[in-house]
């Protein structure tokens, strides 16, 4: 403390009696609270009448603050089970305000006052509201002002609250956290609409060198996990140039694709007004291959899509055909994650897919190709004589080649050639080309650089499933 208050005489001789007036929290850590990373902190609760209090570990970071510049931060602390118990009897004891006070927490605010100032009442405008609102019998959040010890050092009159969000909801009106849908300063804090984080959403789609009439030129992400996602803040790092807004919620369901475009007029002009645009981004997507990044609203990277016109990308690559994410098992850099669209200029903000619905090891032709291949290639299962084709020859730059044409939309089913040359050791071919047909299929074509004189060389088509995207 300042020693213009520990040693003046007015205030010094009621020092004693204001720090156990109110209880104390201390926060101890090794770690430096930041307001972008959450860090490790121990938690001690001290009562004041000398009673056992409470001690657990849990997450801390800043939060708040962001149009002041005082020494003084406000904190949020993150109470999980493989933290510790979550279970804090009895902060709010006392401080009903006709709700009883739960007892369990997933997060606590400190606030430091900051938006308490002179014009506002010192201290006073946020706990003021919270229980009056409490007192008429709303819900809001229970708090109460304690004194803030952090490694030690005392940092003053802290307003101790629980965190508005889904979790409080469900704690004080029964349900589970995803049952609810809260908003807290026009940003989502809990429940179904949390922040998007990494892996959670991807590039689905690309249409890079449109042709025709009009500028049909898109980028279209998809949400690929279980729970609606909320892009606020989130902007284009390289590549484009695009910001979803950080005032509004931009929400995304479990699968949802959201497109952005160059040239609104022209897209509409190519799929009409039932494709919904969400926005209008800058610059291009560049013809001879780039690399997007598309990050959160503090710069960390999302999601990234990388494309090529080296041997062995797609067609789409090309005029008239888009880019379309097929094997999500494979980072975007590779070109095996990627083909060609089924249809000419894709098919923007919906599904480019149909699914397997057969038995993938049966063969009702007995043509030796079980049904998962023949679904891959776009065969008949029950004519031994299709597929046509598929014998391997050499090509004009003296490689050994096996040429396939397969069905685009089995995206659930993904075709990989392999080849050996003793039949027993078997190592992935390269795809050097995949050229659209039209009518949802293309021409694949495989294969490895000439072998040594007198060595074999065998070669074999393989099939997997993967859960599309």
């Amino acid at each position: 403390m300042r020693t213009s208050i520990t040693k003046d005489p007015g205030f010094a001789p009621q020092l004693r009696a204001a720090l156990t007036d109110l209880p104390s929290i201390s926060l101890s850590t090794r770690e430096t609270i930041n307001d972008t990373t959450e860090v490790r902190t121990a938690f001690e609760w001290i009562r004041p009448d000398g009673k056992p209090g409470v001690h657990e570990d849990c997450g801390i970071q800043r939060f708040g603050g962001a149009f002041t510049d005082f020494a003084k931060k406000s904190f949020r602390l993150y109470f999980r089970a493989e933290d510790g118990a979550a279970k804090l009897t009895p902060l709010f004891e006392g401080f009903d305000r006709g709700w009883a006070p739960t007892d369990e927490f997933d997060q606590l605010e400190l606030r430091s006052g900051s938006h308490d100032m002179a014009m506002r009442g010192f201290y006073l405008s946020n706990p003021v509201t919270d229980d009056t609102l409490l007192e008429m019998g709303d819900l809001n959040p229970h708090g109460r002002f304690v004194h803030l010890y952090l490694n030690g050092q005392y940092w003053g009159v802290y307003h101790l609250r629980e965190r508005w969000g889904a979790s409080m909801h469900s704690r004080y009106l029964g349900g589970s956290k995803d049952d609810y849908e809260s908003i807290n300063g026009n940003w989502k804090v809990g429940g179904w609409a949390d922040p998007v984080s990494a892996g959670e959403i991807v590039f689905s789609q690309l249409n890079i060198q449109p042709s025709g009439p009009g500028d049909t030129e898109y980028v279209e992400l998809q949400n690929v996990v279980g729970r609606t996602v909320n892009l606020r803040g989130c902007r284009f790092t390289d590549g484009i140039d695009f910001v979803f807004a950080p005032y509004r919620d931009w929400l995304m369901d479990p699968g949802d694709r959201r497109v952005l475009v160059r040239d609104v007029f022209g897209f509409r002009q190519r799929f009409g007004i039932d494709v919904p645009v969400t926005g209008v981004y800058r610059g291009s997507l560049n013809n001879g291959g780039e690399t997007l990044v598309l990050s959160d609203a503090r710069g960390a990277a999302l999601c990234t899509a990388t494309f090529d016109r080296a041997e062995g990308w797609p067609q789409a690559m090309g005029p008239g055909w888009t880019l379309v994410r097929a094997d999500p098992t494979r980072p975007t850099s590779d070109p095996l994650a990627w083909r060609v669209s089924s249809l000419p200029e894709g098919t923007p903000g919906s599904i480019d897919a149909r699914p397997f619905n057969g038995v993938a090891a049966a063969d009702p032709d007995g043509d030796g190709l079980p049904d998962l291949v023949e679904y891959a290639l776009g065969s008949n299962p029950n004519d031994p004589a299709s597929p046509e084709g598929g014998l391997p020859g050499i090509d004009a730059s003296g490689r050994i080649v096996l040429q396939l044409e397969r069905d685009l939309r089995a995206d659930d089913a993904v075709l990989t050639v392999e080849v050996s040359s003793d039949l027993h050791t078997w190592v992935p071919a390269t795809r050097w080309s995949q050229q659209a047909l039209g009518e949802g299929r293309a021409r694949e074509s495989w294969g490895r650089t000439s072998a040594a004189p007198g060595i074999p060389t065998f070669l074999r088509l393989t099939a997997r499933t993967v859960v599309p995207r």
